[in-house]
């Protein structure tokens, strides 16, 4: 009797030991495959909390992930990859908008400083003040090419849509710019047609007067400019050609970015360059469903940019025209 509890004690030992044994086998296992499994996890993680306002450029690992992780990661790549996007273009912005605001600024305290040290005749006083007031009128510009990206760049900005007249709205434009094109010395030439479209007066308007004063603000004395509206395959074309500096070929390709200025020094000088004109009429076109492309440029020979969207068909003729 006691021999065989002594086997059956000897046997229940020796089960609890196999036991406890695949037990701990059997976590070490599954610690081993939960620690591989959660691996990605823990890679994602330490992404993302690496992430801040100064480091931007971590991203997760996707190369050793299952297919389903992958796909995750790689979405959170995207996002982290247009918050950078976004941020460099905030942090650019807000370096571009200080640099600009900085001249005027420091011209304007300058030249008062100049001013009020000591008496000075009636001439200078003058020169003090048109230097003061086209710093101004720079200032100014930026400030309200400034408002009106911080509204596009929110969603704020709205079009009034209602049939117009591009040409009447061009000839407008013309009529408003005739005292500056008579300043410069120059000749405006107008060939304007009817064509009707669907779009915003004002914001149309304004990418005319941005067209027409880039094509005044950087001619040569005693240049020309020609404005054009026609109609060509559906599309309401508005041309302005000029026969200023030119662009050179390097600069081309950012004539349209925000702050981009080919020529700064003369932009200066007139006062009335901020770098933000063809950025804003950019956007109004792409607004509009159009475009606006430099169509050509030569240094010493001018300039010919085209603003392009889309006619209206004759059956919107019996309709109110706004011109």
């Amino acid at each position: 009797m006691s021999r065989e509890y002594h086997q059956l004690r000897q046997l229940a030992t020796t089960g609890v030991f196999v036991g406890l044994v695949a037990l701990l086998v059997s976590l070490a296992g599954g610690w081993l495959i939960a620690g591989k499994a959660l691996a990605p996890i823990g890679r994602i993680s330490r992404a993302a909390a690496a992430i801040s306002a100064s480091n931007l450029s971590e991203r997760i690992d996707v190369s050793c992930m299952e297919v389903e992780l992958s796909d995750l990661s790689c979405m959170i790549n995207g996002a982290f990859d247009r918050l950078q996007r976004s941020f460099n273009r905030q942090t650019r912005f807000t370096a571009d908008a200080s640099h600009e605001m900085r001249t005027p600024i420091s011209t304007i305290l300058a030249q008062s400083q100049l001013a009020l040290k000591r008496p000075r005749s009636d001439r200078e006083y003058q020169e003090a003040l048109e230097v003061i007031a086209r710093a101004a009128t720079r200032m100014k510009g930026v400030v309200d090419g400034l408002l009106t990206f911080a509204r596009v760049d929110a969603n704020q900005l709205s079009l009034n849509i209602e049939l117009v007249d591009l040409s009447g709205i061009a000839r407008d434009a013309c009529d408003l710019l005739t005292t500056l094109v008579e300043q410069q010395r120059l000749t405006l030439t107008v060939n304007l047609t009817p064509v009707l479209v669907m779009g915003d007066r004002n914001r149309l308007g304004e990418a005319v007067v941005n067209l027409i004063s880039n094509a005044v603000n950087y001619n040569q004395t005693g240049g020309a400019i020609e404005v054009t509206v026609a109609e060509a395959s559906g599309l309401a074309k508005l041309v302005v050609a000029d026969t200023g500096y030119g662009i050179p070929e390097s600069d081309q390709p950012h004539v349209f970015e925000r702050f981009y200025q080919v020529d700064q020094a003369r932009s200066f000088v007139t006062g009335r360059g901020s770098g933000l004109g063809l950025a804003i009429t950019k956007w109004i076109a792409e607004a509009h469903g159009g475009t606006v492309v430099l169509q050509e440029s030569q240094e010493g020979s001018g300039s010919v940019f085209v603003f392009t969207t889309k006619a209206v068909g004759p059956n919107a003729l019996g309709k109110k025209v706004d011109r």
